[in-house]
């Protein structure tokens, strides 16, 4: 069983994190979302965390990755739905987010997905 999901959502794809994704898990869900990324011309991805209630650093450092990744090819990967104990565990353990944004919610991370590729549009 997957532990996590995937809600298309015009140009934007919702991933729906859930709190026991396990190692090799991590590794499907990387190959998935690289795939429908190339094959769909997906502009964003939202990560929504919101059934995650700690990060460590093996999924953190996949994030980081996977975020690179997205970037690359030519999206925006946006994180919703962090909780305040999951900030704080963030903190105090200094693990970093490099490539990726953050919004209090999908209407936010939406928002800043526009905001980027209209950026990107007006360089390109």
């Amino acid at each position: 069983m997957k532990n996590f999901a995937f809600i298309p959502f015009g140009n934007i794809l919702l991933v729906r994190i859930d709190e026991e994704i396990e190692d090799h898990q991590v590794h499907l869900l990387e190959a998935e979302i690289t795939k429908v990324i190339t094959s769909k011309k997906i502009k964003g991805i939202v990560f929504n965390l919101s059934g995650v209630e700690v990060i460590d650093s093996f999924l953190a450092k996949h994030i980081n990755k996977l975020s690179s990744t997205i970037k690359i090819l030519g999206a925006q990967p946006v994180i919703v739905g962090l909780s305040a104990p999951v900030i704080f565990t963030l903190i105090d353990f200094d693990i970093h987010f490099k490539d990726i944004q953050f919004a209090f919610d999908i209407e936010g991370a939406i928002l800043k997905i526009s905001n980027f590729n209209n950026k990107r549009e007006l360089i390109d």
